[in-house]
């Protein structure tokens, strides 16, 4: 099996990183609020991000990373409709929007979205 951003590079082309991975399975555990795991997720998030996104700025790729897996985080969260989804979204597309990046990164992104993208991150394998 290889990693997603092997098959990416090999492949020259995007993949759905969320292709052929239920979502529902993450589950949140108390050990993931770990200041130390938590540092490790944005660590090797940043890095998937990276790999990801070559065409785009390095400054934008996680922000892009965000914009495209986002609602998916929401939607984990089954209490939340779809129009909560979209609300919540929006909202934090507007602090990126006038605030930029690194002010939601700092004050209002859910550590739970580091933890699920890194968990995305290594559900990626492609044969």
């Amino acid at each position: 099996m290889k990693p997603i951003t092997l098959f990416i590079k090999e492949n020259n082309q995007s993949i759905d990183i969320f292709k052929d991975i239920d979502i529902n399975d993450f589950e949140w555990q108390s050990a993931y609020s770990d200041n130390d795991y938590q540092k490790k997720c944005k660590g090797e998030v940043k890095k998937f991000a990276d790999e990801l996104y070559k065409d785009i700025k390095p400054y934008k790729r996680i922000e892009q990373l965000f914009r495209d897996s986002y609602k998916q985080y929401l939607s984990i969260n089954k209490k939340l409709s779809k129009e909560k989804i979209d609300e919540q979204y929006n909202h934090q597309i507007q602090t990126i929007n006038k605030q930029g990046w690194g002010q939601l990164e700092s004050y209002s992104l859910e550590q739970g979205w580091w933890v699920f993208m890194y968990w995305i991150k290594n559900k990626n394998k492609y044969n």
